[in-house]
């Protein structure tokens, strides 16, 4: 777990403060995979069920983006990122509940029940580190 926490906080280059939220998503991913030598997961152990909401994981430290405004007259869009994905937060049943981001406007974590998330951006990367 601590590898795979340093390494999520290195790529993201998500603040140091932050690692916590880096150290629960590791712990989760952990927990919800299965391993080569066995079917079941400490998630199907516990809870006795197979974690169900695969297409929340998401890359940590990714942009939270919104969409911007849009005209009926005018069809445009555009998008603006909001925040960094940090993790999820599951029910006491071991379901998705919400998503943990750090708010790039007020520097605070956020629960949010529902985002759009772009993979692709990193919005912690110093333009030096994507070269």
């Amino acid at each position: 777990l601590k590898v795979m926490s340093e390494r999520m906080m290195q790529e993201s280059q998500v603040p140091g403060d932050m690692w916590v939220y880096s150290w629960m998503y590791a712990s989760l991913l952990h927990n919800i995979l299965p391993r080569p030598q066995d079917d079941q997961t400490p998630h199907l152990l516990y809870h006795r069920t197979m974690f169900q909401d695969h297409n929340e994981l998401m890359v940590f430290g990714c942009a939270v983006v919104n969409e911007g405004p849009s005209s009926s007259s005018h069809s445009y869009s555009c998008s603006y990122t909001t925040g960094v994905f940090l993790g999820l937060e599951l029910d006491e049943l071991g379901r998705f509940n919400n998503y943990i981001v750090l708010d790039l406007e007020t520097d605070e974590i956020q629960w949010m029940t529902e985002a759009t998330f772009d993979e692709w951006i990193y919005p912690m990367m110093s333009d030096e580190s994507m070269s």
